[in-house]
């Protein structure tokens, strides 16, 4: 039951990633696209993330074979989508396992964060409730502001390519 819960989830997430990675508009935007997919995401499913999690570090067989499963999916689209970024001159060339987890811990480490931040009873994190700071990193702006820095950070250097 718990595999057939965590597939569905996974592959309305994946079908929207598909969407936004193989849509209309250059590379560089459909990759934005494809990471606000990511954060949304895992924004709506902070808390079963973090038990999946949980139980893949325990050594849950669920757990790690849904992850096998899954992970090489949605990390095979985010690398075409670099890869053509990169072809078209609107990447740097960084090496991709350095890439992917400087771009999905930017987009998505602020939920698992906030959601530890909730189940700890944080009071004033950053001088703010968890619910401002909740709007503030996990908000659609939130999100697109952390997406546009990260790709920002990205950006070729002036006098290359």
């Amino acid at each position: 039951f718990a595999k057939r819960l965590l597939q569905e989830s996974y592959e309305d997430f994946f079908s929207k990633l598909e969407a936004e990675s193989f849509g209309e508009g250059p590379a560089l935007e459909r990759l934005r696209r494809a990471l606000l997919v990511f954060g949304r995401h895992v924004r709506q499913n902070r808390g079963p993330l973090m038990w999946i999690l949980q139980d893949a570090m325990r050594g849950d067989r669920v757990a790690i074979e849904h992850a096998k499963a899954n992970i090489p999916r949605h990390l095979g689209v985010l690398g075409r989508l670099i890869e053509e970024c990169r072809a078209a001159g609107v990447l740097r060339e960084v090496k991709l396992p350095t890439l992917m987890p400087f771009l999905l811990g930017g987009v998505n480490l602020p939920s698992l964060i906030l959601t530890l931040l909730e189940r700890t009873g944080a009071k004033k994190p950053f001088g703010m409730s968890v619910s401002d700071l909740e709007q503030v990193w996990l908000s659609d702006e939130g999100l697109g502001e952390r997406i546009d820095l990260l790709l920002g950070a990205l950006a070729p250097k002036k006098g290359t390519r």
